[in-house]
């Protein structure tokens, strides 16, 4: 059985931990997650796409950090005292990088059954599905599960987010 999967009374489940960004709860895959932080100072960087952030020094290791809020074209709001980075590790193609993203408040670690998960929606027809691996509804809950690999892959105009 996977070490990202367990099973629970017969049931697959599988860890995430949960945050708030704007009104709408959202999930990220535990065992990517490296760990949580309150906002440091950011260094911009000339001429990045206008979603990421910056770059944050932690213990001496140089990090991208992005606005999930802006990337994901929501109104933007200043962030209040519970505003976090989370830094997760993504695989670009073989090489493991820690990357930041920022949040309005991380909620708590979750198991999810992998039956209260439907995969492949379309997220309120915004056409970004490749940001999500779909929408959860534990408990009558409802959480967006986030990709958070697709968000840092480079795109057209985002290829400056690998190049830190």
């Amino acid at each position: 059985m996977s070490h990202q999967a367990q099973e629970k009374n017969g049931k697959l489940n599988r860890r995430y931990l949960t945050f708030v960004l704007g009104k709408e709860l959202y999930g990220v895959d535990i065992h990517r997650v490296k760990t949580i932080i309150s906002i440091l100072p950011v260094t911009p960087v000339p001429g990045a796409p206008e979603y990421f952030v910056g770059v944050i020094n932690l213990r001496g290791i140089i990090l991208p950090v992005i606005d999930l809020r802006r990337r994901f074209a929501m109104p933007l709001l200043e962030y209040g005292q519970d505003a976090t980075i989370i830094v997760q590790e993504i695989d670009f193609s073989g090489k493991i990088e820690q990357m930041g993203f920022l949040v309005d408040q991380v909620s708590e670690v979750i198991d999810i059954n992998q039956e209260d998960i439907e995969s492949g929606t379309d997220v309120g027809g915004t056409g970004l599905n490749s940001f999500f691996d779909g929408i959860a509804h534990p408990g009558g809950k409802v959480i967006t599960l986030l990709n958070v690999q697709a968000v840092f892959l480079p795109d057209s105009e985002a290829s400056i987010v690998l190049q830190v």
